[in-house]
């Protein structure tokens, strides 16, 4: 969210690639969207800016993530009861089908040297959308730095944002974070990752129209707008009851001049006026037959989303199912290998590779369960690690979360680097294990001057399993050693 020209769309745009370069895939678009999906990673945008909220998704490592990008309540083209119609629909009808939100992005131009009604009048429905339980998950982020001449100004600015009450003050204190956005697609990333595994949370306009049925117009954000119109309405009527008065006094003072520079007043006046009665008309509006369709359009777009986590999850299965099957053919053609070396062996051979094989089986499972084990108590304890985390920030000062929530985000991704490394470490250990087992098979029929360099292999494949090993065991110890001494260093 933002002011029209704050950097929503652009912001956006690094997020999903640039034409011709690799990017997340841009997926589907609800028909009530402005803009228009231009082909892999790449999404074409009017010039005017976003006038409908607009809806879409992309891959972001390994979760598909969902946007909003909301136009601002300055548009040229929309009155302010439009846009929040349209945005708290959206909200509503999203959350009404358990499309939930993680995170808000608030963007500020830096370059604004004041804060105009403007961007005020955004701030204020800003925050009357989200309320206060909601200020937790909210990113306050700043754009534009790349345009700056002298960086200090913008320092300057951004502290006063954070120190003033009014402006970013009051939310920072209820947990908002305070971001820089460079441009880039890295920063874009940067301020994602800072709200993209938070809980859900649910806005105070999603609350009031969902949970509590209230129409748009008695929503709390309704009632700001509708206090704000009211006031303005009776700034003009005023203003028109004066200059009505004037226009008297030109008559009796037979001022022609004077009336019709009052009358050209009286006409810029009135068409303001007639705009507010417009928006308190459009605050008003009856919008059921809208809502309806939208949440319609909402509920199919949850089912494509379901379909699309179904059919990832099939091929994932798939592609286990295929690499347990070629497993499968290794080992019976290792068999095979061995039953028919067996053939050409004495009886006491035949036993002593029998028992080879048994062996290998065996230390095969016992290496993996040892594998599967260490794993899973360096998960659990580092699991108990980020819970308390979560509890030291909560009590922590404002100041000081950012520590926290960085420590969070290392232990997880050591988290899902040991469940990667893990399953690739099984694997390893059964091919190399498998490969020194054809080569014991193989030496038996060796001749004496073969014999060395068998063993030199099959000596290379143990140090290629020792070192795998030893390299795997110090991942698991690094995370399984996270907990007191970092939870004393932050404190």
């Amino acid at each position: 969210m933002g002011v029209t020209g704050s950097g929503k769309s652009n912001f956006l745009q690094h997020l999903v690639g640039k034409e011709g370069e690799k990017g997340p895939v841009v997926g589907h678009s609800l028909s009530s969207c402005r803009f228009t999906i231009g082909g892999f990673g790449r999404v074409s945008y009017d010039a005017s800016g976003t006038q409908k909220t607009e809806m879409y998704e992309c891959r972001l490592g390994n979760k598909q993530v969902v946007f909003f990008d909301t136009p601002g309540f300055d548009d040229t083209y929309r009155g302010d009861a439009d846009v929040l119609a349209d945005v708290a629909q959206v909200l509503s009808s999203s959350y009404k089908n358990n499309l939930k939100l993680n995170g808000i992005i608030y963007l500020h131009r830096i370059k604004d040297e004041r804060m105009t009604n403007a961007i005020m009048r955004n701030l204020t429905m800003f925050r009357s959308l989200c309320g206060d339980a909601a200020f937790q998950n909210v990113v306050l982020a700043t754009t534009f730095w790349d345009e700056l001449q002298d960086q200090s100004k913008g320092e300057d600015r951004e502290q006063q944002l954070l120190a003033r009450g009014e402006w970013w003050g009051y939310m920072t204190a209820k947990g908002s974070k305070n971001m820089r956005f460079h441009n880039t697609r890295e920063s874009a990333l940067d301020i994602i990752s800072k709200v993209i595994d938070l809980d859900i949370v649910t806005l105070q306009v999603q609350e009031e129209m969902v949970n509590r049925g209230l129409e748009v117009e008695h929503t709390t954000a309704g009632e700001t707008l509708n206090s704000e119109l009211v006031e303005q309405r009776k700034a003009f009527e005023k203003a028109l009851q004066t200059l009505h008065q004037e226009k008297e006094q030109a008559k009796r003072d037979h001022d022609v001049h004077l009336q019709e520079i009052i009358e050209t007043l009286e006409l810029e006046k009135m068409t303001l006026l007639q705009e507010i009665e417009s928006e308190q008309a459009a605050l008003h509006a009856d919008r059921r037959e809208e809502r309806r369709r939208m949440e319609q359009e909402f509920y199919d777009e949850k089912l494509r989303l379901e379909r699309m986590v179904q059919e990832t999850l099939a091929e994932s299965v798939r592609i286990k199912e295929e690499t347990e099957t070629e497993a499968r053919e290794d080992r019976r053609r290792l068999k095979a290998e061995f039953d028919g070396k067996l053939n050409e062996f004495s009886e006491h051979q035949s036993q002593e590779m029998q028992k080879a094989i048994r062996e290998f089986e065996q230390r095969l499972a016992a290496e993996k369960e040892e594998g599967h084990r260490r794993v899973r108590e360096a998960l659990e304890h580092s699991d108990i690690v980020i819970r308390d985390l979560k509890s030291s920030m909560n009590r922590s000062r404002r100041e000081d979360r950012k520590k926290y929530e960085d420590e969070i985000k290392k232990i997880k991704e050591r988290q899902r680097e040991v469940t990667e490394q893990s399953e690739r470490w099984t694997d390893d250990m059964e091919q190399i294990n498998r490969k020194i087992l054809a080569i014991q098979v193989k030496k038996r029929h060796a001749k004496q001057k073969d014999q060395k360099g068998i063993e030199s292999k099959i000596d290379k494949l143990k140090e290629q399993k020792k070192s795998k090993t030893q390299n795997f065991w110090s991942r698991i110890g690094a995370l399984a050693g996270v907990g007191s001494l970092l939870l004393a260093a932050l404190a």
